[in-house]
């Protein structure tokens, strides 16, 4: 399991492995980000290792959060990635997908005809 980190302002979702199915870690985590100032709720689910916090942003930002769970050793950063490069990552297994299908189907495709048309389709 990847340590991934989804934020949009008032909203962070980080998603680690060394808080998986550890109701220590889960108790501990959730002591620490309850006893900062600003932040609303904290949801955390063990089984999958995902932390919801909500937050006032005017009063503490993404950053600090992050850096309490990496200080804490629940999080590496560099281990971590975005939404956006998750998004990415898909998209792009589903084009290598895609892309071998349609060259696979067109390469029956000219295997079934003739010689010919075999050598047409590499030229």
């Amino acid at each position: 399991m990847k340590h991934y980190v989804h934020h949009i302002p008032g909203r962070l979702r980080v998603t680690t492995p060394w808080i998986k199915r550890n109701p220590t870690s889960v108790e501990r985590v959730e002591g620490l980000l309850t006893a900062i100032r600003g932040i609303d709720s904290v949801v955390i689910n063990p089984v999958t290792g995902s932390i919801l916090v909500e937050y006032a942003t005017d009063q503490v930002g993404s950053s600090q959060i992050l850096n309490l769970l990496k200080k804490e050793g629940y999080l590496d950063l560099d281990r971590a990635f975005t939404n956006d490069q998750y998004i990415q990552a898909k998209f792009s297994k589903t084009a290598r997908i895609f892309s071998s299908a349609i060259s696979g189907a067109f390469l029956e495709l000219a295997l079934q005809g003739t010689g010919l048309s075999f050598l047409a389709l590499l030229i």
